[in-house]
């Protein structure tokens, strides 16, 4: 049941261009899988005690966005991978911004991972919550 009515051209745009964002960070991540923990783990939010979990995580995160980037890309489960997609883009949007607001100084935010180096600023927040967005568009409207 589609929850949000909008023209298909535009559900199509929103879940390719969420889906190949997905794609492309998450492989690019994956040349340098021990350099994108050291930066996610440069960031300094986290306690000593979940950086096991942390590193996990890092690990896992290309992985996730590369695999949900081609379902995307597919229209496959839509609802669920946007929706998967979302829970992604919240997480690095809340973490760039606890960061921003730590007056961390990064001078690659890891978005793409140790080869195209990235500073932290509100720039990447800003566009982490337009892929949300249109994430969000994607699971209302599939």
């Amino acid at each position: 049941m589609t929850v949000l009515a909008v023209p298909a051209w535009l559900y199509d745009i929103c879940r390719i261009v969420v889906g190949a964002v997905l794609l492309f960070t998450g492989a690019i991540k994956l040349f340098d899988l021990r350099g994108f923990v050291r930066v996610v783990l440069s960031y300094g939010l986290f306690p000593v005690a979940l950086l096991p979990a942390v590193k996990l995580g890092a690990r896992l995160t290309p992985f996730v966005e590369f695999f949900v980037g081609i379902a995307l890309l597919q229209n496959w489960m839509p609802r669920i991978f946007g929706g998967i997609s979302a829970l992604l883009f919240t997480a690095f949007l809340l973490m760039l911004a606890a960061a921003l607001i730590k007056h961390k100084k990064l001078e690659n935010c890891g978005c793409l991972g140790t080869s195209i180096p990235i500073p932290l600023g509100w720039g990447e927040v800003w566009r982490d919550g337009l892929f949300l967005l249109l994430s969000l568009i994607v699971v209302l409207a599939a």
